[in-house]
Formats: C-alpha cells, sequence, structure tokens
C-alpha cells in the first residue's frame, strides 16, 4: 500500500485528479489490510472516503459497497448501515450487492441477536419491493440456516420469517439443496404445526426435494399429514414427486404414487401420464408405459404433439424403432407436427438413399416438421 499511496500523492501533485477506480482501489485495499486505526490519512479508510468527496468524486456503487462489505465482516454493524443510508442520500440505488451483504451478515449475527433477524427480514423485503432479484441458492441457505440455529425456528415470529424466505425461493424459482434437506423437514413441519398457510408452490419444492433425496416414505407422510389437514393441493405436487422418484430410482413408489392419485380426489393431467410413460419406456417397462398410455386415452385426457414426440423420441433411444412407429402413426392420425429433434433421430437410423426417401415419403403425406431446417 505505501508504493500505492505515493502513486496517489504524485497524481494529486502533479495535478492529476484519481478518478472512482483509483479511490475504490486505494480503499479496497486498506480495508482487505484491516487498516482502519493507523495514522495518516491515507492509511485511514474513512479519510480516504472524505478525501475523494472532498476533490469532487462522487463515490459509485463499487465504492460504497467495498466500504459496507469491509465494516459488515467485521460485525461493524451500525457504521455499514450509517454508509448504507449515506448512499441513498447521495442518490446512489443500492443493488444486489448491497443487499446481499447486509443481509448476510445480519443473519450471521442473528443468534447473537434476535433483532438482526428482524432487520435482515427488512432488507429482505425492501430488495424484493424494488424487484431486485436474489444473487443465488447460497443466499437463502445462509438466511434459513441461521433462522434454524439455537432453536430460534421453533417461534412462530421467526417461522413467518422463514415461510417468506421460502416462498421468495419459489417465487424465483431456486430450491434449497441436498445438504439443507433436514433443515427444510424442520421448518416446513414446524410451519404446517404453528397452522401457518403455506404456498403449494412451497409444498412442492419441499416434497420434490424430500424424494430426490430419498426421504419418499417421509414425503408421503407429510403429504397423508397435509390432506389429512384439508389443505388443498394440486396434481402438479404429485407429477414432481414421481419425476423424484424416478430420479432416485424409486419406481415401485412412484408407480404407487401414481395410482393413489384418484385416492386423493385428484385426475392425473398430460404432465403426470407423461412423466410415468416416458420413465417406464427409459427401463424398458415398454408394456406398462402403453397401458398408461392407453388409460390416458380412455380417461378423456388427449394427448398433444408435445408429449407424443417426448415418447418417440425416448423410444428412439432405446432403439425400440417400431414401437416408435406406433405412437408415430398417432401423429399422423392428429395431424401434429414431426419436431426437429424427433425427425432427426428418424433420419439417424437410416442409410442416405433411405433418408432421402424417407422425408420425401412424409413430406408426401403432409408432415410439418418444427424447427427443421
Amino acid at each position: 500500500m505505501d508504493k500505492a499511496e505515493k502513486v496517489l500523492q504524485q497524481m494529486l501533485d502533479a495535478g492529476v485528479q484519481p478518478d472512482n477506480i483509483t479511490y475504490s482501489s486505494l480503499i479496497n485495499g486498506y480495508s482487505s489490510l484491516g487498516m482502519w486505526k493507523e495514522s495518516g490519512c491515507f492509511a485511514d479508510v474513512g479519510n480516504m472516503f472524505n478525501l475523494m468527496e472532498s476533490n469532487g468524486i462522487t463515490p459509485d456503487h463499487h465504492v460504497f459497497n467495498i466500504l459496507i462489505n469491509a465494516f459488515a465482516r467485521r460485525g461493524m454493524m451500525d457504521k455499514a448501515i450509517l454508509i448504507f443510508e449515506d448512499m441513498r442520500k447521495k442518490g446512489v440505488n443500492p443493488n444486489v450487492c448491497t443487499y446481499s451483504t447486509l443481509i448476510s451478515a445480519y443473519c450471521r449475527m442473528g443468534p447473537l441477536y434476535h433483532g438482526y433477524l428482524v432487520k435482515a427480514n427488512e432488507l429482505i423485503s425492501e430488495m424484493m419491493n424494488k424487484g431486485i432479484p436474489p444473487p443465488c441458492i447460497k443466499f437463502f441457505n445462509s438466511i434459513i440456516n441461521n433462522l434454524c440455529k439455537e432453536g430460534r425456528v421453533a417461534k412462530v415470529g421467526d417461522m413467518k420469517e422463514a415461510l417468506r424466505i421460502v416462498d421468495v425461493m419459489t417465487s424465483v424459482g431456486v430450491e434449497p439443496d441436498a445438504g439443507r434437506t433436514n433443515t427444510a423437514k424442520k421448518i416446513f413441519n414446524e410451519m404446517i404445526d404453528c397452522g401457518m398457510t403455506v404456498s403449494n408452490a412451497t409444498y412442492n419444492i419441499v416434497l420434490g426435494g424430500l424424494c430426490r433425496n430419498n426421504c419418499t416414505d417421509e414425503a408421503i407422510m407429510l403429504l397423508d399429514k397435509l390432506f389429512a389437514m384439508n389443505i388443498k393441493n394440486d396434481v402438479v405436487i404429485f407429477t414432481t414427486m414421481i419425476s423424484a422418484m424416478f430420479k432416485v430410482g424409486r419406481r415401485e413408489e412412484a408407480k404407487k404414487l401414481f395410482a393413489a392419485i384418484s385416492t386423493y380426489g385428484l385426475v392425473p393431467d398430460m404432465y403426470t401420464y407423461g412423466v410415468m410413460i416416458n420413465n417406464l419406456i427409459k427401463e424398458d417397462s415398454f408394456e406398462e408405459a402403453d397401458n398408461i398410455f392407453s388409460s390416458m386415452e380412455k380417461s378423456g385426457c388427449a394427448p398433444d404433439s408435445r408429449l407424443l414426440n417426448g415418447i418417440i423420441r425416448t423410444l428412439l433411444r432405446k432403439a425400440e424403432v417400431a414401437k416408435a412407429g406406433n405412437y408415430l402413426s398417432k401423429i399422423d392420425e392428429n395431424n401434429f407436427a414431426v419436431e426437429a429433434s424427433t425427425a432427426s433421430l428418424l433420419l439417424s437410423l437410416f442409410s442416405m438413399e433411405e433418408q432421402s426417401a424417407f422425408l420425401n415419403m412424409l413430406t408426401a403425406d403432409g408432415h410439418i416438421f418444427v424447427g427443421l431446417s
């Protein structure tokens, strides 16, 4: 840093005005080295910031975020918030980096003082109300972890904070990773036991997560608990759980859950049927897949082009050309389009001469290829 100070002094002596980048580099250097109390204006982050402003340089997001992070990292939240407020007064709007730095710092200190968790939640609300998207899943995991520490999650007030966080996660399409399974179960069960209202999307995330982490028995027990409490659910939750069960090799549980959908007063939709059919084909259970497809048609749930193309591709990848042909005829019957990826798989099975003849045959029959160029 001594060399950096000398360069800065030389710039000032020569009448060269340092810019935002110069000052932010110096401030970042001092804060990284922890040079907070040393004598001399160049060894003091606060003085460097003041020098910057006195020279007519308006700090930008980067400079403010460096300062906020430096104080927040050391638990000096009062000073971090003062800079945060000063930032807004100067017309520099906080960004996702600003909010995530403060929120994460408050959550780290939450177990020491409950008020910090309240402040973290207030900042989350402010960030979301301004339409600023959260940075990543680790951001949410950090918050939920701290809410669960030292038994705080059992308090209704903190449960509401946890619920809001989980619902925010849902709204932006992220979900807890496998390492958070126990935490998610604890939060979710206590939410229900407290009689709190939880969105279907949140149920979907938690139940799907349990299934993906081989906690299918617990997922079924939780599902039964929800229905026993007359909590209205939809078939999307079943589709998610069935798909997750197949992914972890719990085929029989997936089949049982599919068969039980009607007992919950629900009806499988085309997506639920599609998950079952395609996964059964992947496991070489072709007859079962055909039977489910037949039951789908009999129930009045008509397959669309996307489902049929998907089934054909799954069969072709299993080298079941004849069976794929049966479903291709259904595309023909319904005047659906053959998608480019489906046509490519079909063509890859033929020689060059056969490909030409095949394309001519389909064109003559009036087939349309979507996305094929």
